[in-house]
């Protein structure tokens, strides 16, 4: 997997760079889109090793389906320069998503407008659903992908 590479479609069985933080039972890569199975208060997948450059990809694409009642999803972010998992509020984004999903809905953010969001990014952290305490149900995540312009 190039981790260099900011796009991730899940068109095959892998789960490319995502892998259980926790409070999450199962993904898995199927038909196109990461299935995540919610087990638990707060549910995050992780990407670690990346090599992502915040001065070059300016912007967030995110198209999920969201079968639970959660309301919001959070991005943290990590440098190189900082502590493995040493997840901050200070290098986080939080997006409105909808609830109880039957179609997908696709997500942009801004990232050159989050605090922090600079050099290179070589962790991420994605819980896919706040406020924590939501505990069960299915994400469907279709895409994520850092980009350059705006779509």
């Amino acid at each position: 997997v190039d981790t260099s590479k900011p796009s991730y479609l899940f068109e095959t069985r892998e789960t490319e760079v995502w892998k259980i933080g926790k409070d999450i039972s199962k993904i898995k890569a199927k038909q196109g889109c990461l299935v995540v199975d919610l087990s638990g208060s707060d549910p995050m997948i992780l990407a670690h090793d990346l090599s992502i450059d915040a001065g070059e990809y300016k912007y967030l694409k995110v198209r999920m389906k969201n079968t639970t009642s959660a309301t919001s999803s959070s991005l943290f972010f990590l440098h190189g320069s900082d502590k493995k998992s040493n997840w901050s509020g200070e290098k986080k984004v939080n997006f409105s998503i909808s609830a109880q999903d039957f179609d997908f809905k696709e997500y942009v953010i801004d990232m050159s407008a989050v605090p922090n969001w600079s050099n290179k990014i070589t962790q991420l952290r994605f819980d896919v659903v706040n406020p924590a305490g939501v505990g069960s149900g299915r994400v469907y995540v279709d895409s994520i992908e850092f980009l350059k312009e705006r779509p």
